[in-house]
């Protein structure tokens, strides 16, 4: 099977892409929170979001990077299984913390 392997243009656009989409995602987020009156503060220093925030920017670079052509399939399946894997076991601890404190 073919690597798909693209030229320095197309990655810088594919590069411009993502970070427009992060953009009106970001711009999203805040417009939602100060629509339902929640505290920006509060949301941003939870540790839960951090960790997802990270999770998400690991993903998009490995994907990125796939498209460019720098990791194989192999890696990226390696990776990608890992942060699956990161983020059950974590959600699996959150079920029964919650669990044992009702």
């Amino acid at each position: 099977m073919d690597k798909i392997i693209i030229n320095g243009d197309q990655f810088i656009i594919l590069i411009a892409i993502i970070c427009f989409m992060l953009t009106v995602g970001w711009i999203t987020f805040f417009i939602i929170l100060s629509r339902n009156k929640e505290k920006i503060k509060d949301i941003l220093s939870g540790s839960g979001f951090i960790q997802n925030l990270t999770v998400i920017g690991v993903v998009i670079i490995v994907g990125c990077l796939a498209i460019g052509g720098i990791f194989s399939g192999e890696l990226c399946a390696a990776i990608l299984s890992g942060i699956s894997g990161y983020i059950l076991g974590s959600s699996k601890s959150i079920i029964k913390k919650s669990s044992k404190s009702q």
